[in-house]
């Protein structure tokens, strides 16, 4: 199977009153954990960020798009651990959510991560029945992502993704 060479993590924060966060957010995927930050005031109310980990993606692909903190660390392709397409099925895809303190919590809209090897390969995200979730010390810090989408059919994934981010955007505060 081909090597993982991107990925690109969509977050979106909820609207919720008191939904932000300056907690510290994590992605696993094949084994390992990327942390997920740039320089923005990231995960406040209402935020749609898309972070890069690795190289940018697909042509065309989705924008805007922040290169994480430290991406040296922060690579599917790093040279200590280099992530193959053959393990997305051998370890669970999830967020966890690493709260600042313990009254910290942090309302998660939707989260989609789109897996390329030089070109598109893989999407993850909540299953269906998702609307929102609370995370923090007192509630639980991780949201597995089991919803699994390739590209076909009628409607191309990062389609999917637009019109999901576009739908969200439009919830009342």
């Amino acid at each position: 199977m081909p090597q993982i060479s991107g990925l690109l993590c969509q977050i979106i924060t909820g609207k919720i009153s008191g939904a932000g966060t300056d907690g510290d957010i994590f992605l696993g995927l094949c084994g390992r954990e990327f942390v997920i930050d740039s320089k923005a005031d990231d995960f406040e109310r209402g935020n749609w960020r898309e972070y890069i980990l690795g190289d940018p993606p697909i042509p065309n692909g989705p924008t805007p798009s922040i290169q994480v903190n430290n991406p040296e660390f922060n690579d599917p392709r790093s040279e200590g651990f280099p992530l193959d397409s053959v393990n997305l099925d051998r370890s669970p895809v999830y967020l966890r959510f690493e709260p600042k303190d313990r009254d910290d919590n942090w309302n998660l809209a939707t989260a989609v991560i789109l897996v390329y090897t030089n070109s598109f390969f893989k999407a993850f995200m909540p299953p269906s029945e998702f609307d929102n979730l609370w995370l923090g010390q007192k509630m639980g810090k991780v949201l597995f992502l089991t919803k699994e989408f390739v590209e076909g059919g009628d409607t191309p994934i990062l389609k999917r993704v637009r019109e999901l981010a576009d739908k969200i955007s439009k919830m009342p505060d």
